[in-house]
């Protein structure tokens, strides 16, 4: 996680107001949660529609905190503290996280898309953590709050940190990618997720390329090509960088075949990728379009197709997604963490296809 001085945090974030004898003082990560925070590490208090974090600073302060940034339009509360002042806590938390990863050598691979960001997230950093020293986002940590301290809490000899990216509306995946600036990028779909908030597919599309113009130059970019919309989106984006789509449509530069599925995952093949034959342990066939996204990006990053496979027997992912629960008598497919019609689609298509069950419950 960051380590840096008070000094070299007051001008990452632009602030001013410490006082000379605490410059050198050093604080060891961050945190926006005066629940949570941690000896010697930086509060930064957000406000929110129904919170201000500024009302918790005594006890950030109590339960550890070396400093705050404080928002220099707030009275100053009535305890000695080390502060540095800002216009406002979130924009110094993003231009924190941006510094950091400016000053690091760290690959970044940003990921977006409908479906699939997280399930693709875990599948990519179970496969790359073999061969580099890596950093994943925890849990859904994927927005304009999220992606800062996910860059945060990296350590400084990551080589590679796989980033989600989510989104509500234009401009933000613009947005993290000015403060994460990855190097790939990874569209998994784009559906009419966010149709209510965006008004559009059209919108919904525009939203998702952004990722494609906030890729680095000469940098990469892998895409769900079996969808035309998408396909054209991306063919539009005049940039010096690298374009490989992957689906089941033959002209994909990776082709995927479904060879089957069951209670142990989802096997399948990939044209371009050696054709060898992949295992994924995760339910669904939706899985293998997202295992094909990691392959691709690990294959450019040169980890073999034989090493790919046996990181994929091993990995560990993020509950409540497709995820089977063993209970006293009875089994519990759960995907509760969030749903679109999409994703319940995917859900309701790998329910149907789980064998051996007598009789099959669903509830929604």
């Amino acid at each position: 996680m960051i380590r840096r001085n008070l000094l070299e945090i007051q001008k990452m974030v632009n602030g001013k107001g410490l006082p000379d004898n605490l410059q050198n003082d050093v604080v060891i990560g961050v945190s926006t949660d005066s629940r949570e925070i941690v000896s010697e590490q930086l509060f930064i208090p957000i406000i929110g529609d129904t919170f201000n974090g500024h009302d918790f600073i005594e006890d950030a302060f109590r339960n550890g905190a070396k400093a705050a940034l404080w928002n220099a339009a707030i009275p100053l509360p009535n305890i000695d503290i080390p502060l540095i002042f800002v216009e406002d806590t979130l924009l110094a938390l993003q231009n924190l996280a941006r510094e950091y990863v400016n000053q690091l050598k760290t690959k970044i691979i940003g990921i977006t898309g409908s479906n699939g960001k997280t399930s693709t997230k875990d599948i990519l950093h179970g496969i790359l953590k073999a061969k580099y020293r890596t950093h994943k986002t925890l849990g859904n940590y994927n927005n304009e709050l999220g992606v800062p301290l996910t860059l945060l809490s990296m350590n400084e000899d990551t080589e590679v940190a796989v980033i989600e990216m989510g989104m509500s509306a234009l401009g933000d995946i613009a947005l993290l990618c000015s403060i994460a600036k990855p190097d790939i990028a990874i569209i998994t779909n784009s559906t009419d997720v966010h149709i209510n908030e965006l008004g559009s597919v059209e919108n919904i599309l525009k939203a998702k390329l952004e990722i494609a113009t906030g890729v680095k130059e000469n940098g990469l970019l892998v895409y769900y090509g079996d969808s035309e919309h998408l396909k054209k989106g991306v063919d539009g984006i005049n940039r010096n960088i690298i374009k490989q789509s992957f689906g089941e449509n033959e002209d994909n530069q990776f082709v995927i075949k479904l060879i089957s599925t069951g209670d142990d995952g989802v096997y399948f093949r990939v044209i371009n990728a050696e054709s060898n034959v992949y295992h994924l342990p995760m339910l669904g066939k939706h899985q293998m379009y997202n295992g094909t996204a990691a392959i691709a990006v690990a294959r450019h990053m040169q980890i073999s197709a034989n090493d790919i496979q046996k990181a994929m027997f091993e990995l560990s992912v993020t509950g409540m997604r497709n995820e089977i629960v063993h209970a006293d008598g009875f089994d519990i497919l759960n995907d509760s963490y969030k749903s679109n019609p999409n994703s319940m689609r995917a859900a309701l298509e790998t329910l149907y296809s789980l064998k051996n069950y007598s009789q099959k419950i669903l509830v929604l």
